[in-house]
């Protein structure tokens, strides 16, 4: 268990991000919150950097539409507050696109056209596909979009028996680690980020719990901010600079 997360986390308290206050930024400049344990998406580097496809897509639209980006780790579950409040800008890391999310923010244009769900088990269960989930426990992070996916799962054998919500993915994997939850639900470029950096600890069931697509939230009456997002996606996409980002990201580290 010493050995969990290594490649990923440091044991730094969210707010210690705090690459800001609550007082008012620069002109030009675009707060944005985000998770830190989303690999490939976002997560801390070694250095305990905020990096990943998610953070180089901002950066790259950032330089386009003449907006700095600053990032910082926000509780998934009060993103919305924190968006509405004034406290953040843009809300990023693996946003997946839902009815839901499409009444409570203005979306950006699809940053990644097909996403994923699926489950992360210990390498050591004997589920092999999404089916086996039925009568298992399962945890969630709190605020995703996999929340709704588990309450809507029905199996062979039924739903699942008993659905937890811990507050980060990290927790979760800790709860699946040590026995707690048989299985975690999240994106699957995250699992398999997890599964390839801890060798012989995990591994993912064989099938999907849905697929969508990824943008990046704005509030509301952003309308003219999100469409110069738009335009940026757009030229990024047409440029090849997408498909290259792309590229680095999930070639590399899924």
């Amino acid at each position: 268990m010493n050995r969990l997360f290594h490649h990923v986390f440091f044991v730094v308290p969210a707010l210690l991000l705090g690459l800001w206050t609550g007082s008012a930024m620069a002109e030009g400049t675009l707060k944005v919150g985000v998770l830190d344990d989303s690999p490939p998406m976002v997560f801390r580097s070694a250095e305990a950097e905020i990096v990943g496809y998610d953070v180089d897509v901002l950066q790259e639209i950032g330089r386009r539409i003449g907006k700095a980006m600053q990032f910082r780790v926000i509780p998934w579950d009060e993103k919305t507050e924190y968006l509405n409040s004034g406290k953040i800008d843009v809300i990023a890391a693996a946003l997946m696109v839902t009815e839901e999310r499409k009444g409570l923010y203005a979306l950006t244009a699809p940053v990644v056209k097909k996403f994923t769900e699926t489950a992360i088990v210990a390498d050591s269960s004997p589920m092999k596909t999404t089916n086996d989930l039925s009568g298992r426990t399962v945890c969630t992070m709190a605020g995703s979009s996999s929340n709704a996916t588990v309450a809507g799962f029905r199996g062979p054998g039924g739903p699942v028996a008993k659905q937890s919500q811990a507050p980060t993915l990290e927790a979760c994997l800790v709860q699946v680690a040590s026995g707690e939850v048989e299985s975690a639900v999240m994106d699957g470029v995250t699992c398999a980020y997890y599964v390839r950096h801890n060798p012989g600890q995990f591994r993912i069931l064989s099938g999907e719990l849905s697929v969508g697509q990824t943008a990046f939230g704005l509030r509301k009456n952003e309308t003219q901010l999100a469409a110069e997002f738009d335009r940026a996606i757009a030229d990024m996409e047409a440029d090849g600079t997408m498909k290259t980002l792309g590229e680095r990201w999930f070639g590399s580290h899924e």
